[in-house]
């Protein structure tokens, strides 16, 4: 919650989590779990392992927090500035990798078999476990501001201004923007259900992609 901290809703209760929790700022941009059963969540300042009943910060890292992403035991992190970090047993380490110099990491997302998408001013850079690293530009040079691999293992990228992007398994990327039935052309967020329909966050409201056609579901301030 932006200025509200952390809300955990359990059978039915809610429980807030502030300062007085362990929380070292009240602006929690993100959460996820690492396979290990750690609760992460990431900050304006950090971030932050939950430990019995309260967060325990981790002190060295990164700074800013504006997206996690959680891969086996590793918790991935985008500042919105620099490159992206990398947290392992407890140890943090920026990722120097060529493909992602000169960048601003501005998302992260898990995908299969190990994979990590980074996104960032105009790009969006994808690493697997052994190394090796594939750049796909972003068309319209927008800022990439949400990553999601569907249930085919396709790559969906949103923009701060130009839509929604799709990569197909052949690398060729299909787009959507305002002109296509998105609200707006700033995506915000995209997630998947279990039915495989996409649910993408836009600045003009929230939308549902089933078969091809997208229906608004709610609009922004609403």
């Amino acid at each position: 919650l932006l200025d509200g901290g952390l809300v955990r809703v359990a059978h039915g209760t809610a429980r807030s989590f502030s300062l007085a929790d362990g929380l070292t700022s009240p602006n929690v941009a993100d959460v996820c779990r690492t396979s290990d059963g750690t609760l992460w969540i990431g900050a304006s300042d950090g971030v932050a392992r939950f430990e019995g009943d309260r967060f325990v910060p981790l002190r060295r890292g990164p700074t800013s927090v504006v997206h996690v992403a959680c891969v086996g035991t590793t918790l991935w992190v985008a500042p919105g500035r620099g490159l992206p970090w990398r947290i392992h047993a407890g140890t943090a380490e920026r990722v120097a990798e060529p493909s992602l110099a000169g960048g601003n990491a501005h998302v992260v997302a898990a995908g299969r078999n190990g994979r990590i998408h980074v996104g960032l001013d105009d790009a969006v850079v994808t690493l697997d476990r052994i190394g090796e690293s594939r750049v796909v530009q972003v068309a319209g040079g927008r800022r990439v501001s949400a990553l999601a691999e569907d249930p085919q293992g396709r790559l969906w990228i949103g923009t701060w201004g130009s839509g929604l992007a799709r990569l197909e398994h052949d690398g060729m990327p299909s787009h959507a923007s305002a002109g296509d039935g998105l609200p707006a052309g700033i995506v915000t967020s995209i997630a998947f259900d279990a039915l495989g329909d996409a649910w993408i966050g836009t600045a003009g409201g929230l939308v549902r992609l089933s078969e091809r056609a997208f229906r608004l579901v709610a609009t922004a301030g609403a």
